[in-house]
Formats: C-alpha cells, structure tokens, sequence
C-alpha cells in the first residue's frame, strides 16, 4: 500500500523557515513515509510516540535535529508539525 504525505500549513511555513539542505533532506524523509510510515529504516528514523494521552497514534521522523510530528489516517499520512529537536515535544 502507497500512502500520500500531506504536509498542514503551519508544517509547511515551518519547513519554509529551514534552511535549505535541511528543507531538502527533510521533504526527502517525506517521500520514505509514502512507502511505509510505521517502521524504521536507513534513512529513514520513525518513532511512535508514547503517553500521548486522548490523541490519535501519533508519530515523528528524525531528520538531523528536526522532528515531523504526523499521523496516519485513512491511507494519508498527516504532518502537522516540524519543530528542532528542543522544541518538538512541547504541544504534546
């Protein structure tokens, strides 16, 4: 099964304001989700995210030190947020 990557507008202007090799490697990282976004590979650092109380599954994919915070609904993988690795946790 394919999944579409859907990126939230405020996960897009967050990517706008990565420099742009990050921007890059982390839109690369993207398209790895299309494949499979539940597992872990080279290249591509998946971890389901514990204790998040109420929330639906919630993921996040390591890009250097930038995290995409995402869900998988409905065939549709759903980013909502990419925040730097000090930053990332904090909504939860």
């Amino acid at each position: 099964m394919s999944y579409q990557v859907m990126v939230s507008p405020v996960a897009r202007k967050q990517l706008e304001e990565l420099d742009r090799k990050m921007r890059r490697r982390m839109t690369s990282a993207f398209v790895g989700l299309e494949a499979d976004p539940f597992h872990a590979r080279p290249g591509v650092d998946i971890r389901k995210l514990a204790g998040v109380g109420g929330k639906a599954d919630l993921f996040r994919l390591r890009v250097g030190q930038y995290r995409a915070i995402y869900e998988v609904l409905d065939g549709k993988v759903w980013v909502s947020e990419v925040l730097g690795r000090s930053t990332a946790y904090r909504f939860l």
